[in-house]
């Protein structure tokens, strides 16, 4: 908020509710998915792709995805929350499955799901406790096979 040269109840002003705020984030395609779709495109795309996931998975970068990444950040607002909640969590989690899905070349075996999962709750966990050995161990661990799932040949 300072920042943007806004107090917290200026910002919070322009929303009806929490509902209406994590809605309205809701709507907005995570950065990583836009770097997916942009790996896809690339000569490389899956490498591309493990370049893009392991920015996200960067302990460097740890405070940033749990903060700036709807999908790691509104789990639990999902669960709790009314159905548009649920539906725009939905469609954040699908849309990363697809971009994954589209770099390995497939529609949806389970390794792209698994990857998905790995990325997010690699994420989102790493940034909940308070053990950097730990959060980079959590890290490192899911981008290793993050990166193992995004060689596999995809299954159709």
């Amino acid at each position: 908020m300072k920042e943007a040269g806004l107090t917290r109840g200026a910002f919070y002003a322009h929303f009806e509710s929490k509902d209406a705020l994590v809605r309205d984030n809701l709507q907005i395609e995570a950065g990583l998915v836009k770097q997916l779709r942009a790996a896809a495109g690339t000569q490389e795309p899956r490498d591309s792709a493990i370049a893009a996931l392991a920015a996200y998975l960067d302990p460097a970068k740890r405070a940033d995805v749990v903060t700036g990444c709807p999908l790691a950040a509104h789990p639990v607002d999902a669960v709790r929350g009314d159905i548009a909640r649920r539906d725009g969590y939905t469609g954040q989690l699908r849309s990363l499955i697809d971009a994954l899905a589209t770099v390995r070349g497939d529609v949806d075996d389970g390794s792209t799901l698994l990857a998905a999962v790995l990325t997010v709750g690699g994420g989102l966990l790493s940034g909940a406790v308070n053990d950097d050995a730990l959060a980079d161990r959590i890290e490192a661990v899911c981008l290793a096979r993050v990166a193992e799932l995004m060689e596999a040949p995809a299954s159709r």
